[in-house]
């Protein structure tokens, strides 16, 4: 595939609907087409990354509409993660699209990691469609370190289990948004 074709098709995965090009899970689209790329390491944060391939993911890792990621499907012993990448030496900065467009040369970092597979399990033991309160059997509830408004707590394991936000209810004596005790997890975050 010439560069020039590479590049309409990236800017395409960036501008059109996730109804015309692919399907959307949680804060991310998704070439319907694509395989994961097996790794033979659980995807981390800072950990590079050879695909060999153009990105064919597009995600905003906290809710934040504006910061478009390029990332990845990929694969660590049946598990499905996401992960998005910078490119080259600037680790804190999504690729730009023309960049990634040429995939010959690409050093990638991965900087998120986040997955809604229901095989997917921490070392605390929580998974996708576990409830809020097994969370705090887990982390006492004065120990908890909530992020964004409410909807992601942080795990002893580094990662951010995260709830819909139609599960979050405002606490009138501290005015914060946090899950109710019936609220399920739907993805993981690690950044």
């Amino acid at each position: 595939m010439n560069t020039r074709l590479k590049i309409i098709l990236l800017l395409c995965l960036f501008l059109v609907p996730a109804t015309a090009i692919g399907f959307e899970v949680d804060n991310v689209l998704i070439d319907p087409a694509v395989d994961p790329i097996r790794l033979e390491l659980a995807p981390e944060p800072e950990m590079k990354l050879d695909a060999a391939v153009a990105p064919n993911v597009v995600l905003t890792p906290f809710l934040l509409g504006s910061e478009i990621w390029p990332g990845y499907l990929v694969e660590y012993r049946y598990v499905k993660y996401v992960v998005a990448v910078s490119c080259g030496s600037e680790t804190t900065l999504p690729c730009s699209p023309l960049y990634v467009a040429d995939d010959s040369n690409m050093e990638l970092t991965v900087r998120y990691v986040q997955s809604s597979d229901d095989t997917f399990k921490t070392a605390e033991g929580l998974r996708v469609g576990s409830l809020f309160s097994e969370v705090t059997r887990s982390i006492p509830e004065s120990s908890l370190v909530f992020s964004g408004n409410g909807e992601c707590v942080r795990l002893e394991s580094g990662w951010l289990a995260c709830f819909q936000k139609d599960d979050l209810a405002l606490n009138p004596q501290t005015g914060l948004y946090r899950p109710g005790p019936n609220a399920k997890i739907y993805r993981f975050i690690k950044k």
